[in-house]
């Protein structure tokens, strides 16, 4: 990875983070500082999570690909929004909405987590997506993975023992599905070479070590797990302004908010190169849209819905979760934009299970088993 790879892929990111800042601006003229940068950083990330997700479904994925296709996304974003409105871009009304408490808690919360817990071996999930993210920010981008020293093996011992050790210590999950038939002919059979017994995934679902790819790319391969402090600031930021739509006192706010800040659990996976920092952001960006004063836009959080089934397996257990409380939303308050919700809802549910099915088989299933 050279200088020039480094600049290029920084100038995208500066291009996409400049669309999302005129997005956020155009869509609320009217609002504060604080929130234009939460949430212009927040679209930042989760249109290129969203782009990252488009690539590795196609087998194409590259850091700047993924970076290409969230900015156009978001320029269709900002031409639809321009031709409904009718209007040009105009600078927003911004008033100053950064408290003491707010920053008294990121400037601990920066404190506690600055220092991350380095590189692990492939036998630990961290292991696993820093090493995935590695080959992404060297363009190696294969979904699938052989190896051909296997067929070199003489005794069915020998190769037991190889795929345990592959499997156990190695971090990868096998391509074939041979006690699951139906799903190796129906779903993805032959769309993968196989060469082997050994071919196959890193384990996890690879949009996380897109976006490790992605900040070790800018800021160097040492500090790619920098962007779990970001997350971390950003969920603390919106779980401030969730508690302030809701109207809760401030001291009641620094409160809880100091608690998610100071929580070892928190800390500690904001410290990992671990998938939870992203989605407790993911939720506190639910809470935030829920908590809309304009009843009739609340629907709009199920885009976090959908953010959530291309990020973590755990979606199949929070799905019934997300729409039974559209449907009690529904029926206290007879609003339909509910209704459309829930459904939006399950369509996300049913796009981000089929693309963790498509790049992850064995590990998805796995996971599902359970139900």
């Amino acid at each position: 990875m050279g200088i020039e790879a480094q600049i290029k892929t920084v100038c995208f990111a500066l291009v996409l983070l400049a669309l999302a800042v005129i997005n956020y601006s155009q869509c609320c003229r009217k609002t504060g500082v604080l929130k234009l940068c939460v949430f212009s950083v927040c679209s930042f990330l989760m249109s290129y999570v969203t782009g990252s997700a488009l690539m590795l479904v196609f087998d194409a994925f590259s850091i700047d690909g993924a970076l290409i296709a969230a900015i156009i996304g978001q320029a269709l974003f900002l031409m639809a929004n321009l031709l409904k409105s009718r209007k040009r871009i105009v600078m927003p009304d911004m008033e100053l909405d950064i408290k003491l408490p707010l920053l008294l808690c990121l400037a601990l919360g920066v404190l506690l987590c600055n220092t991350k817990f380095g590189y692990f071996g492939m036998g630990q999930d961290q292991g696993v997506y820093q090493d995935k993210a590695i080959l992404y920010m060297y363009n190696i981008t294969e979904r699938e993975y052989s190896f051909p020293e296997y067929d070199k093996l003489e005794t069915e011992e020998e190769k037991s023992d190889y795929l345990t050790l592959r499997s156990k210590i190695a971090g990868m999950d096998s391509v074939s599905l041979p006690e699951n038939q139906f799903w190796n002919d129906f779903f993805w059979g032959g769309q993968y070479e196989y060469q082997n017994d050994s071919s196959s995934f890193f384990h996890g679902i690879p949009t996380f070590p897109a976006m490790l790819a992605l900040w070790g790319r800018m800021f160097g391969l040492e500090n790619m797990a920098g962007v779990q402090s970001l997350i971390f600031m950003l969920s603390v930021c919106i779980l401030w302004l969730a508690m302030e739509r809701m109207q809760i006192k401030q001291s009641a706010r620094t409160f809880a908010t100091l608690v998610y800040t100071l929580s070892p659990e928190v800390i500690w996976t904001a410290k990992s190169t671990l998938t939870e920092p992203m989605l407790g952001l993911i939720f506190a960006c639910f809470l935030y849209m829920l908590c809309n004063p304009v009843e009739k836009k609340r629907w709009l959080s199920c885009i976090m819905v959908f953010m959530f089934a291309i990020w973590h397996v755990s979606v199949f257990v929070m799905i019934w979760m997300f729409i039974v409380l559209y449907w009690f939303m529904f029926i206290f308050s007879s609003n339909r934009s509910y209704i459309r919700a829930a459904i939006l809802s399950a369509v996300a549910f049913v796009i981000g299970f089929t693309m963790m099915l498509w790049l992850a088989p064995r590990y998805t299933l796995a996971n599902t088993s359970v139900i």
